[in-house]
């Protein structure tokens, strides 16, 4: 859940005006979180066709992710990273390190 939220959170923090531009910058946390998606489950799943499956996602998506920096260094369009997370944890990989964000619980009235 971590993973995802971070993906889509990454994913709308610099939209371009060029829709090229916008494409690539989005689709690059996009892949980024595949690819994390993919470590946990080479780190905790259990089916060797899922497990292989994962391999071939980091693999893939690892070259894309090149490709389209590459592509937005050329065009001088890179973002700025703006994280919002400590740069401790701040492309470490370890999405694991991630503070958990959950909803506030609905039976919880104690701040009212």
């Amino acid at each position: 859940m971590r993973a995802n939220a971070k993906m889509h959170a990454d994913m709308g923090k610099t939209i371009d005006p060029d829709p090229d531009i916008a494409f690539m910058q989005g689709m690059i946390p996009h892949h980024q979180g595949a690819v994390e998606m993919a470590e946990i489950v080479l780190k905790h799943g259990k089916d060797p066709e899922t497990r292989d499956l994962a391999q071939q996602i980091i693999n893939s998506q690892n070259k894309e992710i090149a490709q389209m920096r590459e592509w937005l260094e050329k065009r001088d369009a890179l973002p700025a990273r703006k994280s919002l997370l400590p740069k401790s944890l701040e492309n470490t990989g370890k999405v694991a390190d991630i503070p958990q964000v959950t909803p506030a619980d609905p039976e919880d009235h104690s701040n009212h």
